[in-house]
């Protein structure tokens, strides 16, 4: 075993409602909800012009960050731009949370695939499974009994206890080098940021940096060449 004592957690719905916030109080709009159906590009195909979703709204733009997770690759105009996005697909993961009322654990334990998350308070998550289930995000009988077992292992108090909420999401699961983050090599300004898989969150600030650097074209404070889209 190894102890990181400086590890960290992020409650994830209030990430995503501070970042709603702070794009809102950056004057950003969102628009949820909404599918794009077409990217828009210029009559040469080498500058994208803006997006058109479902209900016909078309949105123009200076630039265009596709950050779709587990869905990058289901953009078929896109493919013949960057085959690699082939490579992304859905992986699903199920979790549970108990609530006992009372704190059973202090710290964030990982094992293998698997990780015992105690919130405070008495709430502790337990996850995840890995499953090539598609894009079927519901959660299964047999996804509940593997994570009952693992945390029956590691916390054998939780045996009392019955899990309060089961819920599953999809990952962006690739083969190789991952993430993606960069232009698309023959569209200088539509950019990618995909196939992250477990770490999505994790390396949500420094892909963020990254992007900004690329989109604003100024000196990069991390080297991410590693993860530049290339044609294959």
């Amino acid at each position: 075993a190894i102890e990181f004592p400086n590890e960290a957690q992020i409650r994830n719905p209030w990430f995503v409602r501070a970042l709603e916030r702070s794009i809102q109080l950056k004057g950003g709009v969102i628009f949820p909800q909404q599918t794009v159906s077409e990217f828009l590009f210029d009559s040469t195909g080498s500058r994208a012009l803006g997006v058109k979703t479902s209900s016909g709204r078309v949105i123009h733009a200076g630039n265009i960050a596709l950050c779709t997770g587990a869905w990058s690759g289901q953009f078929p105009e896109l493919l013949p731009l960057l085959p690699e996005l082939k490579k992304i697909h859905p992986v699903r993961g199920q979790i549970l949370c108990y609530d006992t009322g009372r704190d059973l654990a202090a710290r964030l334990i990982c094992e293998r695939s698997h990780y015992f998350v105690p919130r405070g308070g008495g709430v502790i998550l337990v996850g995840a499974t890995h499953e090539k289930a598609g894009f079927d995000a519901s959660s299964t009988a047999e996804g509940r009994a593997e994570l009952e077992r693992f945390a029956h292992e590691l916390l054998p108090a939780l045996k009392a206890f019955q899990p309060v909420k089961h819920w599953a999401g999809l990952r962006p699961g690739i083969k190789g080098r991952h993430p993606i983050l960069g232009p698309l090599p023959s569209v200088k300004n539509f950019f990618i940021n995909a196939g992250h898989y477990r770490n999505g969150l994790t390396l949500a600030p420094a892909c963020a940096e990254l992007l900004l650097d690329q989109i604003l074209n100024r000196p990069a404070r991390l080297d991410g060449s590693t993860w530049l889209p290339e044609l294959k």
